[in-house]
């Protein structure tokens, strides 16, 4: 807990730098069928609670977000903290806003927190891509340290969203509002220490109603906490709600 609330702080100081954008959403999500933290057997029947937030500023990002499992469950009540923050180095390359690949070149850094204790600090090189019908299209390549695991790891994150259908007034400058979106992230880590490799990967799919958007999120894990074999792959049903 230590770790979360130096987490947060640091995160709301980040976000305390004049914003080109904010936004902070609530989301619920239920799936059936996951592997248990305590023997990784299938099991577990999850509630996720999420509280997310992302903000612009002149010379970068960031993006933290809180998973709350099963509250109130004393058996399986759990959490799960991740602050990601980038910094562009456009300014100093000079990279043009017409350029037609890239959109921004810099560097992401970024802490994980488990309810464990056992933190990881990422740090690497960050590239958005101008990918047609993309909202967005980021990616990062880090360098991983875990500091009770031998080593480093390498990981590649990429966050994704598009929306389609039919146009809506638009609430707030940003996306190009549609009545649905596929989004979500992916992150493939390498081998570090005992731990094995490992792919996060949840995609969305979502009708956007107002401030409300209803739909699925499928959630894959391979090689869960870097057992060989343990492998997680859990549709759930999602409500998310945009303050």
């Amino acid at each position: 807990m230590k770790h979360l609330l130096s987490a947060l702080l640091l995160a709301s100081a980040v976000t305390g730098f004049s914003q080109n954008f904010s936004e902070t959403s609530f989301s619920g999500l239920y799936g059936s069928g996951f592997l248990s933290n305590s023997n990784l057997t299938d099991n577990w029947d999850r509630t996720t609670l999420t509280l997310e937030h992302a903000s612009g500023w002149k010379y970068g990002d960031n993006f933290t977000f809180l998973d709350l499992y099963d509250i109130g469950k004393t058996s399986s009540q759990d959490y799960y903290f991740e602050w990601h923050s980038r910094f562009y180095a456009d300014p100093l390359i000079k990279l043009s806003e017409d350029n037609k690949v890239i959109k921004h070149i810099g560097l992401a850094t970024q802490i994980n927190i488990p309810p464990n204790g056992n933190a990881a600090y990422l740090a690497g090189p960050m590239i958005d891509f101008k990918v047609p019908g993309a909202a967005h299209f980021q990616t990062s390549w880090l360098v991983r340290n875990t500091p009770n695991l031998e080593g480093v790891s390498f990981q590649l994150t990429a966050a994704f969203r598009w929306w389609f259908g039919k146009k809506l007034k638009q609430e707030k400058s940003g996306d190009p509002m549609r009545r649905f979106f596929i989004g979500g992230f992916i992150d493939v880590k390498s081998v570090e220490g005992t731990e094995a490799a490992w792919v996060i990967f949840q995609p969305q799919l979502l009708m956007h109603v107002k401030k409300l958007s209803f739909g699925t999120e499928w959630f894959v894990y391979t090689n869960k906490f870097g057992v060989e074999g343990k492998n997680e792959s859990v549709p759930q049903v999602m409500i998310r709600w945009v303050l």
